[in-house]
């Protein structure tokens, strides 16, 4: 069964800058408890999840919001295929970066909500094209500072105003902490 800490995990996001007529891209969902609470509020919400489906799947079907969410079974990264590893879990997937969902997804998101547990960067900075998107929300793992200032240096390049809140790392990232980047 699939353990984690929603109550640490859903403190951690901030649903007041949801707004119903939001499109929300949810990377990572997880087993979807995100993606369920969005769906309850927005327009539509693309559930991104390449290992956890099978639970994912279940609580979509279990909601009365199913027919505002869209389970994409990939991986966010780069894109190609890529082996995915969290909690026991292993699988060979697809992997797509940001850029590429965007541009195949309609109507495209204004708000993504990522916490993918180190794929945000390969994910992030190969988009160059941020279209709709008017707020991102996103927890970052990282061994590297420089590499995370990459990331919020790419964000700003993009019209973003970056707030960073850092948490206290317990897992294997040396840097841990919540991205919010708005704009417009």
């Amino acid at each position: 069964m699939y353990d984690h800490d929603y109550l640490e995990e859903l403190n951690d996001y901030d649903f007041s800058y949801l707004k119903p007529e939001d499109v929300v891209l949810n990377i990572g969902a997880g087993a979807g408890l995100y993606a369920l609470l969005a769906a309850s509020v927005c327009k539509h919400v693309y559930v991104i999840e390449p290992l956890f489906v099978d639970v994912l799947t279940k609580n979509i079907d279990s909601s009365k919001f199913k027919h505002k969410l869209t389970l994409l079974p990939y991986a966010f990264g780069k894109d190609g295929k890529t082996i995915c590893e969290y909690r026991g879990r292993t699988r060979e997937v697809e992997s797509k970066s940001l850029q590429t969902i965007l541009c195949e997804l309609d109507p495209s998101p204004t708000f993504v909500k990522c916490d993918c547990e180190g794929c945000e960067f390969d994910g992030f900075l190969l988009c160059n094209d941020f279209k709709d998107v008017r707020f991102i929300e996103m927890e970052y793992h990282t061994n590297s500072k420089q590499e995370l200032l990459r990331l919020l240096s790419h964000l700003t390049q993009h019209g973003f105003s970056v707030k960073l809140r850092e948490k206290l790392s317990v897992k294997e990232f040396k840097y841990i902490g919540i991205i919010h980047a708005s704009r417009g």
